[in-house]
């Protein structure tokens, strides 16, 4: 008999929900990762980095799930390795297809490589897998931030908040980030479009791809 609630963060679920409405966690047998995770978590705020990496790798030799490898991602993330943390998010989509907070990742990562319409065209997977996981809109939020939308960036973390779930640790950090972007949106000029050098993401957004001798179009706020 599964919880009533989620046990990563608290948020209820409904009748035949496979994911968690709140943080995106799997329902099924995400129990037995909620205790490795909140270890390695408490190991990393210690400054033992190394040492919460290996408590999630021990959790997963004795049961890979979705939710651990996600967390072993941002784990290796933390520390810089970008191979391991890809490697580590393709193996929980090859379990779990539906890991929408997965492919979140997957789409910051190819942002940080500057593929933004592959890095984008993952995000809007992981949006439309897992439309309540707070931790999906924090890395849409960051997308577009990176891109200087600030509006765009306010509106993903605005939805996510107001949904009401999520862990305390990700409220926090989108609570932050949603307070940061609305101080630069008072202080600073906004660009409204994304580089040009992104055609596919300028077609969904217009409707058809420009071209302009200027590296960008801002716009101010």
């Amino acid at each position: 008999m599964h919880a009533e609630f989620c046990p990563s963060c608290g948020f209820r679920r409904q009748h035949g929900d496979r994911f968690c409405r709140g943080c995106g966690e799997a329902l099924t047998g995400d129990a037995r990762a909620v205790g490795p995770i909140a270890e390695a978590e408490a190991l990393v705020a210690r400054g033992l980095l190394d040492d919460a990496i290996a408590r999630v790798q021990r959790a997963l030799g004795e049961d890979e799930q979705p939710g651990l490898l996600v967390a072993q991602a941002t784990l290796y993330l933390r520390r810089g390795d970008t191979v391991k943390a890809e490697r580590s998010l393709d193996r929980a989509i090859t379990i779990d297809p539906g890991c929408g907070v997965a492919y979140a990742y997957k789409g910051g990562l190819h942002l940080q490589t500057g593929a933004i319409d592959e890095g984008q065209e993952l995000l809007d997977r992981a949006l439309a897998l897992t439309p309540h996981d707070l931790n999906v809109r924090i890395k849409r939020a960051e997308f577009w931030l990176r891109l200087g939308v600030l509006d765009r960036a306010r509106d993903e973390l605005r939805e996510g908040l107001l949904n009401g779930g999520g862990s305390p640790g990700a409220r926090a950090a989108a609570e932050a980030l949603y307070a940061n972007i609305e101080k630069r949106r008072r202080t600073s000029f906004t660009r409204t479009v994304v580089p040009l050098q992104a055609p596919g993401v300028l077609k969904r957004l217009f409707g058809r791809t420009r071209t302009a001798p200027d590296a960008q179009i801002e716009a101010e706020a």
